[in-house]
């Protein structure tokens, strides 16, 4: 699952840019591959995202930790303000894997911006 959630932050917007430069025959882009960009890299990620719930749910199986098959777990945000008080935020490993590829692919690419990239400012 890590590796499909650092897949969705790295793989597939470079995969799109990429293709897109392929599609691409003149050193003047039209619309056409941004277009690809900005159509591709959503409908990417929504499917990974799809995958990655689905493995999720598999784990949660396997693990026995899976909650009744009719109710889904309520998150905070949409808990009642006069509902009863849960004693902590329970995160569960698919979001924890998200969140830190995030933070990792972040750092990553700031990293390359700031000290890999190289100034586009003429000398």
């Amino acid at each position: 699952m890590a590796l499909l959630a650092l897949t969705l932050w790295t793989v597939v917007p470079l995969a799109w840019v990429w293709l897109a430069s392929q599609a691409n025959a003149s050193t003047q882009p039209g619309m056409g591959p941004y277009l690809l960009i900005i159509a591709g890299v959503p409908l990417t990620v929504a499917v990974l995202g799809k995958l990655l719930a689905v493995l999720s749910r598999a784990h949660a199986r396997v693990a026995g930790s899976d909650s009744s098959p009719g109710q889904r777990p309520r998150t905070a945000w949409l808990r009642s303000m006069r509902g009863e008080r849960d004693s902590g935020v329970t995160v569960g490993p698919l979001e924890a894997i998200l969140i830190s590829t995030f933070v990792l692919a972040a750092c990553l690419a700031g990293f390359w911006f700031f000290f890999l990239a190289g100034s586009p400012l003429p000398h």
